[in-house]
């Protein structure tokens, strides 16, 4: 008997959190491509005038987030929750960092305004997406502690092949 092939393609999980991932994807992208294409108008908030290397450096950042999106579009396909929860930490933990360079800039180098640094931590709302979703990973792994549980989460394709 001839045994059909394995199926081709990835298996998504489907869920909130894949929806969660897709979003930060687009707004990922969205981001990144602004800032390399136009790195003056992420520079808005500086007290002195752009230079080469200030625009040198948010190339860079963007670049950063550009690269970000091509590990989050198979997010979704990971096997396991754990995985999604590491690169959600991954990416707060960052972003903590981001956040704690912005304060000292602010207080210790005065180089940004109060104000200012008020429209900083506007666009950095982005930031919430990922905290969304390890709210929700985490609420998963909580509720599947639980004893009568059904699964939140399915496969679009089977990891079966049925022979005969």
């Amino acid at each position: 008997m001839h045994t059909p092939p394995p199926a081709v393609g990835r298996r998504e999980q489907k869920g909130f959190v894949s929806i969660l991932l897709r979003v930060y994807f687009l707004v990922l992208f969205v981001e990144g491509l602004q800032g390399l294409a136009f790195p003056n108008s992420v520079m808005f908030f500086m007290n002195t005038t752009p230079q080469f290397i200030h625009q040198h450096f948010v190339r860079v950042l963007c670049a950063s987030d550009f690269s970000a999106i091509f590990l989050i579009w198979y997010a979704p396909s990971f096997l396991r929750d754990d995985d999604r929860k590491a690169l959600f930490i991954s990416h707060l933990a960052a972003a903590g960092l981001g956040i704690l360079s912005l304060l000292a800039a602010c207080f210790v180098d005065h180089a940004i305004e109060v104000s200012q640094m008020y429209w900083i931590l506007l666009f950095m709302t982005p930031v919430l997406i990922p905290a969304i979703g390890l709210g929700l990973i985490l609420q998963n792994e909580r509720s599947k502690n639980a004893v009568f549980t059904t699964p939140s989460h399915y496969y679009t394709r089977s990891s079966q092949v049925k022979t005969e």
